[in-house]
């Protein structure tokens, strides 16, 4: 009977304590989840995508970014005294501003972002961007710079590079598009030549790549577009670019609306010099008429200057007939001299050669050269011309 009472004091024991581990294994499971969840609320949400890349991982090998330059470069972050990591949100918002990429919608978390050597890879986990120059000059100072460049657009640090390292700053905007900061952005367009087409190309036009390896085109830096333009005061050679737009369509990612585009944003608002839209419309006529059909993609500014420069087509008393007529010279020398308002001579225009002429100004000429004289607009260039060597072309 002692016996017995034993045992059965020995198994309600047992079953105390196998209850109070169940319990506390129990609690442990809830507590663990929910540091799990509070954990996993904190990791930003990344999802794959078969999005359009400006980065190309078959290019870079991401085995030897791991295994050699990520190393060195938590390395070199802890010798970094004045730079520290920007919490995640700021990161992510910041690499999207510098080089047009949202981290957030890929999975991938080392990212070489360019397809030219020595790109700048940005490692996702360690919130830093690395090139494998700092790592094979073994230059933590560099290293630093550069991140506090990037993240924090420290004035310092920037005037610093533009003395120093001026070719980062013009690859910044060069490369990745990046027009935010007046300071890069201005010693960047001192060290490019603006009639250089690599230079060119390089500048103005993202490589997109779309399905794979199927499909190549090149997509304009409109924003980075508009800041040229107003640099250059329009003086690069852009015309070879809408040309091609017209000529190879298939190159550029939609076409005609960035010819639109350009087009607007040439357009010369000092009245009465002329712009961009009347190279195009001279060696194309029928562009007139697309883009009107297209209702000039939305660009009032466009619409109202191609009207003007060019006329309406007839609907009433109100709206005149257009005021451009196609042409070619009546001369004997074989060529005629194109002159400005002064009588100087511009340029010429030889036998054979077709361009566009109006009678009269309407409102967008203002008062005719003199009596007798036709304005002209020829390849982008404008100038008066005498009606007697003018043969109009009646179609």
């Amino acid at each position: 009977m002692k016996k017995n009472k034993v045992l059965i004091f020995l198994c309600f024991t047992l079953l105390f304590f196998s209850c109070k581990k169940n319990q506390e294994q129990s609690r442990n499971q809830v507590e663990s989840n929910s540091t799990i969840k509070l954990v996993s609320e904190n990791i930003p949400k990344v999802m794959d995508t078969t999005k359009k890349k400006i980065f190309d991982p078959k290019n870079e090998s991401l085995k030897d970014i791991e295994t050699s330059l990520i190393p060195v470069a938590e390395k070199f972050l802890k010798q970094c005294d004045d730079f520290k990591p920007l919490p995640y949100p700021e990161f992510r918002k910041q690499i999207q501003k510098i080089y047009g990429i949202d981290i957030d919608e890929y999975s991938s978390t080392i990212f070489p972002m360019s397809y030219r050597f020595i790109p700048d890879i940005i490692l996702k986990e360690q919130r830093i961007v690395i090139d494998e120059m700092m790592i094979e000059d073994n230059t933590p100072s560099y290293f630093c710079d550069y991140n506090n460049l990037i993240f924090y657009e420290d004035q310092k640090i920037i005037h610093k590079f533009k003395t120093k390292r001026k070719e980062d700053l013009r690859h910044l905007v060069q490369r990745y598009g990046y027009s935010g900061n007046k300071t890069i952005l201005s010693s960047a367009f001192s060290q490019i030549d603006f009639y250089s087409k690599p230079d060119l190309d390089e500048l103005l036009f993202d490589v997109v790549k779309i399905d794979g390896e199927k499909e190549v085109k090149s997509s304009l830096r409109k924003e980075l577009f508009k800041k040229v333009y107003e640099y250059t005061d329009g003086d690069f050679p852009i015309e070879t670019y809408m040309e091609d737009m017209i000529l190879n369509p298939k190159s550029y990612v939609e076409a005609d609306k960035t010819l639109a585009f350009i087009m607007n944003t040439g357009i010369d608002r000092e009245l009465p010099k002329w712009g961009l839209p009347e190279y195009i419309y001279d060696l194309f006529p029928e562009y007139l008429e697309k883009m009107e059909k297209a209702n000039y993609y939305g660009f009032e500014t466009l619409r109202e200057y191609s009207k003007i420069s060019y006329g309406n087509k007839p609907k009433d008393d109100k709206h005149p007939k257009p005021v451009y007529s196609k042409a070619l010279i009546n001369d004997p020398d074989g060529y005629t001299n194109v002159r400005n308002i002064k009588g100087e001579i511009l340029f010429k225009i030889q036998d054979g050669e077709e361009f566009m002429v109006s009678k009269d100004g309407k409102n967008r000429i203002g008062d005719s050269y003199k009596k007798d004289w036709w304005f002209v607009a020829f390849k982008g260039k404008n100038g008066w011309i005498h009606k007697s060597r003018v043969e109009i072309i009646n179609e």
